[in-house]
């Protein structure tokens, strides 16, 4: 491809939209627009920066692949006015400003559920939070509930630790999505026990039928896949979607799941997964590109996310810490003592 663009470097904006997999710039060309130091990674400015107006570089390696660059102008570097970059500075600082400010309620929330582990009120109350009653929670998530916040695998071994189901004490805070925290309390608790089976003869049957149907799209998507597999190409699939693990998929969550976790070191590549409530599916993946530019502002806030996370961790570690160097314990009897009004 090199040795092309340097016969006909006029030609560099057909050869890179017909080759180029970098899917921000191919379309255009190959275009990055104006290019200012900080925004894309050192190997490529570097290379960018050390061309002549109308130079072809060589080959550029980067964490995102290889890539052959033309400098097709030069711009003196202005300073914009503050009219000019006032809505990009309100952005900035809006994003900044959001970000902390999850950051401070995060740490509220999980500080008010610990510190006041015998209601969930009081952190409700302090944090304009609403508190939603689920009934029936098994200790692993049920497939009819969907994606409810409650019906996360991580939340239900909180919620069933000794400490929340014997002393009715608040779960610790659980991010079960990205930015989205949940805690809970065992108001009622049943152990697992035999129903008569008049009582759960529907439901059993409904499971039976919903697990039987699941078995045969299983089996017929299997086949459906070997079938992708052998052949090689895309008959029979829908129309082409761009996935991006920064952007909500366009797909069922699950299935950009796997697609994500496929092994894309030979194209075309295949993947079946199961889908809850909807059967089986196949996915065909035709190409994977990695940005050209990083999303600088974007990485910054995932690493403030994780400082803060990082930061309760350590608090809870040293309170337990604590606990633990001065022997406190708790008392299990206190909870049945009988309560006083005044």
């Amino acid at each position: 491809m090199l040795a092309e663009v340097r016969k006909n470097p006029a030609d560099f904006a057909a050869i890179a939209k017909a080759q180029s997999q970098d899917p921000g710039s191919a379309q255009a060309g190959g275009d990055l627009g104006v290019v200012e130091r900080g925004s894309l990674v050192k190997s490529v400015e570097d290379a960018i920066y050390g061309l002549k107006e109308g130079e072809v570089s060589g080959i550029v390696p980067s964490e995102f692949g290889y890539h052959i660059i033309k400098l097709t102008g030069l711009k003196a570097q202005t300073q914009k006015s503050l009219e000019e970059a006032r809505a990009e500075i309100a952005a900035e600082v809006k994003k900044s400003k959001l970000s902390k400010k999850y950051s401070e309620l995060a740490e509220q929330f999980n500080d008010s559920v610990y510190e006041q582990s015998d209601s969930l009120k009081p952190t409700a109350d302090k944090l304009g939070l609403p508190i939603q009653t689920a009934e029936n929670l098994a200790r692993k998530p049920n497939p009819a509930l969907g994606a409810a916040p409650f019906n996360n695998e991580k939340f239900l071994t909180a919620l069933y630790s000794t400490d929340s189901i014997k002393n009715k004490r608040n779960t610790e805070a659980v991010e079960v999505a990205p930015a989205v925290l949940i805690a809970g309390r065992v108001v009622e608790f049943k152990p697992a026990s035999k129903r008569p089976l008049a009582e759960v003869e529907a439901a059993i049957r409904q499971r039976v039928t919903q697990e039987e149907a699941l078995r045969l799209a299983r089996q017929a998507g299997e086949a459906k896949l070997a079938a992708a597999k052998a052949s090689g190409d895309a008959a029979g699939f829908g129309d082409v979607k761009v996935l991006s693990r920064t952007k909500e998929p366009a797909i069922n969550p699950a299935g950009a799941l796997a697609v994500f976790k496929a092994d894309v070191t030979k194209l075309p590549a295949y993947v079946g997964v199961d889908l809850p409530g909807q059967g089986y599916a196949v996915y065909r993946i035709g190409k994977v590109a990695q940005p050209a530019q990083l999303d600088t502002a974007r990485r910054a806030q995932e690493a403030e996310q994780i400082g803060g996370l990082v930061g309760q961790a350590e608090l809870y570690n040293f309170v337990e810490a604590i606990k633990v160097k001065a022997k406190a314990k708790i008392n299990a009897a206190a909870g049945a003592a009988p309560a006083a009004a005044e």
